[in-house]
């Protein structure tokens, strides 16, 4: 027995109802406007205390790398310790607090961070921008060899520090922005395989420790004229390393 032929009417109202063919297409490829709609939808508005603080630091941040632009051009002396340990200052802190009370606050696609882990990246950074700033004071007074290496440590340190952190967070992705993802991108290695991020972070951490080692020994023997090389080197396997894990070679 044959089954009844929906009628045109009826028909003509389904897919009324259902939007049509655009709407079907646009269900299942997805849309820049559906998406929009999502994130607006999820918004978290800034806390007006967090858009203050940052401008702020960061103005602040931005006149301590002034002044050691400055002083490695040989235009402000690096003489008076106080002038040093403001410029140090200005940069380590904002560094530190900004990238700590960004993680601490709580976004559209994101939970908040938990406050020990903030304060762990926070130091981190803080770690880092001294580092940087000690091997920019060195190369204007070559006498400092200490400051190179108090450089070169804290630099390995917050490398360490950040791989440690990074390969050991859990996710802090919302739902609706996981779900997303799965439907609209493709999920990159590391997701799919954490045994595989985890032995990214340590080659990270082995090829950093080594060259800035190397960097070390050899501006403290043959001098910056050569010693820039093991940083190059450096990069090269680091990204070596990423193009195999990321882009494993098929047997």
């Amino acid at each position: 027995m044959r089954s009844p032929q929906p009628s045109a009417p009826s028909m003509s109202w389904a897919i009324a109802s259902f939007g049509g063919p655009e709407a079907v297409q646009g269900t299942r490829l997805g849309t820049a406007e559906s998406i929009a709609e999502l994130v607006q939808r999820n918004r978290v508005r800034p806390r007006p205390g967090f858009v203050v603080r940052t401008v702020l630091l960061s103005l602040v941040l931005a006149a301590g790398v002034v002044l050691v632009v400055l002083g490695a051009l040989g235009v402000v002396a690096w003489g008076a310790p106080v002038l040093l340990a403001v410029a140090a200052a200005a940069i380590a802190l904002p560094a530190g607090v900004i990238v700590a009370d960004s993680l601490r606050q709580e976004t559209s696609q994101h939970y908040a961070s938990p406050a020990y882990r903030a304060l762990g990246f926070g130091l981190a950074a803080a770690a880092m921008g001294l580092g940087v700033f000690s091997v920019v004071v060195y190369f204007g007074d070559l006498d400092q060899l200490p400051v190179l290496i108090a450089g070169i440590v804290l630099v390995i340190a917050a490398i360490v520090a950040f791989t440690w952190l990074g390969v050991t967070q859990t996710n802090r992705t919302k739902p609706w922005a996981l779900a997303m993802q799965r439907r609209y991108e493709q999920a990159d290695p590391f997701s799919d395989d954490p045994a595989a991020a985890a032995r990214f972070g340590m080659y990270t951490v082995v090829i950093w420790v080594l060259t800035f080692a190397a960097f070390g020994i050899l501006s403290a023997t043959i001098g910056f004229a050569w010693s820039w090389i093991a940083i190059v080197v450096g990069l090269v396997a680091f990204f070596l390393t990423l193009a195999r894990m990321v882009f494993p070679v098929k047997r």
